[in-house]
């Protein structure tokens, strides 16, 4: 009876630690998925922004995720190849990052773009209709958070 309980027992504690080792690697797999992509899309666009927002696991599934970003304010368009103004669009709005007065008035791609460039998380060379790799995609996000934190740590002292 006593070895029965414990068998039970350690099959309980090995089948949660696999649960939580899947949800992991559900993240690590889309991860993985959009690093090796030649063309990014705009899913992979969203599932980095709540990959970055931290929420990857307690939203499961697509529609999800979407409706996550819906209810923060993003717009979600349906999935195809992602744009450079798009992903500019997308920094300004998740990240605290400086906007300008033409993309404040209109929040157009183009003046999104203009702003994400002038804070140097992209080159001038790119325009706001050109495509990007997943690679690329994930460069300009981690990039984005990367200034979006030097901005908000700005003369905060710092432990001597």
């Amino acid at each position: 009876m006593l070895k029965k309980a414990i068998v039970l027992l350690l099959g309980a504690i090995v089948s949660t630690l696999g649960a939580q080792a899947s949800k992991a690697a559900d993240e690590m797999t889309v991860y993985r998925e959009i690093l090796g992509r030649k063309v990014a899309t705009r899913q992979d666009l969203y599932d980095l922004l709540v990959m970055q927002a931290g929420e990857f696991d307690k939203y499961p599934t697509v529609g999800a995720r979407n409706a996550a970003l819906k209810e923060k304010g993003f717009t979600v368009k349906d999935n195809g190849e992602v744009t450079r103004g798009e992903v500019s669009k997308a920094i300004l709005e998740m990240y605290d990052l400086e906007r300008g007065l033409f993309y404040t008035l209109t929040r157009w791609e183009f003046y999104a773009l203009r702003d994400v460039q002038h804070a140097g998380i992209m080159e001038a060379k790119f325009g706001p209709t050109m495509k990007l790799s997943g690679r690329q995609l994930i460069g300009l996000l981690t990039l984005a958070a990367e200034k979006a934190d030097e901005k908000s740590n700005y003369q905060k002292k710092s432990n001597p």
